[in-house]
């Protein structure tokens, strides 16, 4: 095709607004990108009736060809992942929650389209909705970018010649590019410790995409309206009609057909990406309120008491989000204010804070699970071995980890290791009693067995060092317990309400150990323990061989250390 044509082509496709673009075409040097979108070009009459669907009577196969292939790879990608998430999800356990029909619609309207959830942070909250909003009220500008990448002179029936969703369209387009520019400001200047921890790359991936979306869509309707493509009365689009007084020359027309099909390949982008991001949110929030367990304003004592701590949501949680810390929090609030818990659990602390093991069992029998393996018991003034095993209440009482113990055990004889145990000196982590929400007990359990540990690295060995394995199991943990000058002599510390350094390690190496990760003297300890009295310093004797028996409280002054 000549250039004559092709201009005479593009001519009789932009009708009577355009009819001197022959001759600017001529003198410009578009010719090769006239070339390459030439396929794009659909042949169209000059008129047709406002909000007309009609495509033209020739049009050209290519375009229709291009948006049906772009379509059916999109929502193939697409609905591939859809049905291997369904899948997943009916793995689960089945229930039925269509009970309460109005309530959940109540709560589709307040949670989803009012974001009530996201609006009691008022200025991220605001941002958010607006961008969830915006893509509510510019959805049907999709199906009219797609109808008019087939057709430049068609568009949806009735909404796309009607003015007042011009003037939405512009308003909302514009809060949608301020909104990404105010989370990019928050996440890229701001940098809130929330956000610790989270998919930045992706979050500002998705931000860019978005402001993307907006952008094509903007020119794209600015250049209708140069080219006088527009059904709807230009006055009713104010932004639009701005930027269009700043486009003017014979590359409009090709920036038209350029900014329409950025629009809609980056939206058929958009929705392939959906389903393999943490942004699936956008398309089954909705879903799940509508499904969410119907429960009163304030959290009932069995949701808190359901959960195992055992961190699987938090590992899984795409945005990062801490639920056990919270968890815990409302239990020690249950346990220790409102002393309101299970019967199960209230059993389970008594034996812990009476014999030591959640098991109720005497300490003579922590080392019965060692019977025939010839396992050395570490005792007061020995010298230490170089691996101390610390065994735990698990293995050393329930029958099936002690399996784990013994095989252990066995492991570091064969391979010619210097180890040993505590036996009967070996205190409870504390760590159940934690879970359940018993901090005081936690922590003085904690600090207990902290000083166990530290009574049996001998000081007369002061160059060397000794390893405290902790659990039975395949990924046991180690640390070492160094001594230092501080050891022999005394040092006064500042009174203060806070769990030793000690403590907090020895609970750290017990929660890596159990696979649980645990929140160590957090600000919500401190508020739980600030409540407790705190009695008089305590001054250890001198050069001290054994374990003290720790019976301070949760808020005592830290012990000096023996020299």
């Amino acid at each position: 095709m000549s250039r004559e044509a092709r201009c005479e082509r593009v001519r009789r496709i932009f009708g009577a607004h355009a009819a001197d673009l022959r001759a600017q075409l001529l003198r410009c040097s578009l010719t090769q990108l006239s070339n390459a979108l030439a396929p794009l070009l659909v042949a169209s009459p000059a008129s047709q009736p406002p909000g007309s669907l009609n495509l033209s009577p020739n049009p050209s196969a290519t375009p229709l060809a291009v948006l049906a292939l772009a379509l059916l790879v999109a929502f193939g990608l697409f609905g591939r992942q859809a049905w291997r998430l369904y899948r997943i999800v009916r793995e689960g356990k089945p229930t039925s929650r269509f009970d309460e029909l109005p309530s959940r619609v109540r709560a589709e309207a307040v949670v989803v389209v009012g974001q009530s959830k996201l609006l009691q942070r008022l200025g991220p909250g605001l941002m958010h909705a607006v961008i969830f909003w915006g893509f509510i009220v510019l959805f049907p500008t999709i199906v009219i970018a797609m109808i008019g990448a087939a057709d430049p002179h068609a568009t949806l029936p009735w909404l796309g010649a009607q003015g007042w969703y011009a003037l939405l369209v512009d308003v909302f387009a514009v809060g949608v590019l301020a909104g990404v520019i105010a989370a990019s400001a928050i996440r890229l200047v701001q940098r809130p410790k929330r956000f610790a921890g989270s998919h930045l790359g992706e979050a500002n991936l998705i931000l860019a995409w978005i402001g993307g979306i907006v952008i094509s869509l903007l020119l794209w309707h600015s250049s209708q309206i140069v080219l006088g493509l527009n059904d709807y009365p230009r006055e009713w689009a104010p932004v639009s009609n701005l930027i269009s007084g700043a486009l003017q020359g014979d590359w409009v027309a090709v920036l038209e057909r350029v900014a329409v099909w950025t629009h809609v390949l980056l939206i058929l982008g958009f929705l392939v990406y959906l389903p393999y991001s943490k942004h699936l949110h956008i398309l089954v929030a909705a879903i799940n309120v509508f499904f969410t367990r119907l429960v009163p304003n304030a959290v009932t004592d069995n949701v808190v008491w359901d959960c195992v701590t055992c961190g699987a949501c938090v590992q899984e949680c795409p945005v990062g989000i801490e639920h056990i810390d919270h968890i815990v929090d409302l239990r020690r609030n249950l346990v220790m204010v409102e002393s309101r818990f299970p019967e199960e659990a209230g059993a389970m602390l008594r034996d812990v804070d009476r014999a030591s093991n959640p098991w109720g069992k005497p300490q003579a029998d922590r080392a019965a699970w060692a019977d025939g393996l010839d396992v050395r018991v570490l005792q007061p003034g020995e010298a230490p071995p170089d691996v101390l095993f610390w065994v735990g209440c698990a293995p050393a009482f329930d029958e099936r980890a002690k399996q784990g113990a013994r095989s252990t055990a066995k492991l570091l004889k064969q391979a010619g290791v210097d180890f040993a145990i505590l036996g009967p000196r070996e205190a409870c982590t504390g760590d159940p009693a934690r879970r359940m929400g018993d901090e005081y007990t936690y922590q003085r359990l904690a600090r207990q067995k902290s000083w166990c540990a530290m009574a049996s690295c001998s000081p007369r060995r002061a160059a060397g060092r000794s390893r405290i394995t902790t659990r039975a199991t395949s990924r046991a943990t180690t640390t070492c317990c160094r001594r230092r000058a501080s050891w022999r002599r005394p040092q006064a510390k500042r009174s203060r309400c806070r769990v030793t350094g000690a403590a907090r390690s020895a609970a750290a190496r017990e929660a890596r150990a159990c696979g649980w990760r645990s929140a160590a003297a957090g600000p919500s300890t401190r508020s739980a323990c600030a409540k407790r009295p705190r009695p008089a310093p305590t001054r250890w004797p001198s050069r001290a061989r054994s374990a003290p028996s720790c019976s301070t409280t949760a808020c005592a002054t830290p012990a000096r250390r023996c020299r």
